[in-house]
């Protein structure tokens, strides 16, 4: 069964742009280890808050993938550009129960 996470982060003040900069860096990765991303969102009532949602195969795909970025040095580098921007971050997994087609 599919899998779906669902990252938000929030950004510090006086990082305007930081973030989407990161995530067209984050998203050449992520299509290196075929990692299906929905989309990216910016919070309509705060540019400051932004979401991405990814798709995956099931656990076992999931774990592939996040080992596969854990071990790239690019994607470790962007990680530590990103803790130095963010001020907090959540990610959930989602389990779908009803997708419309």
């Amino acid at each position: 069964m599919a899998i779906y996470m669902l990252y938000r982060t929030k950004s510090k003040d006086g990082t305007p742009g930081k973030l989407d900069e990161l995530r067209s860096e984050f998203e050449g990765i992520y299509k290196k280890y075929k990692v299906n991303i929905i989309g990216f969102w910016e919070n309509a009532a705060d540019s400051q808050e932004a979401y991405y949602l990814s798709k995956y195969e099931d656990e076992a795909d999931y774990k592939s993938k996040t080992d596969q970025l854990r071990s790239d040095e690019r994607y470790a580098d962007l990680t530590k550009k990103l803790e130095a921007i963010r001020l907090e971050s959540e990610a959930v997994k989602l389990k779908p129960l009803w997708i419309p087609e």
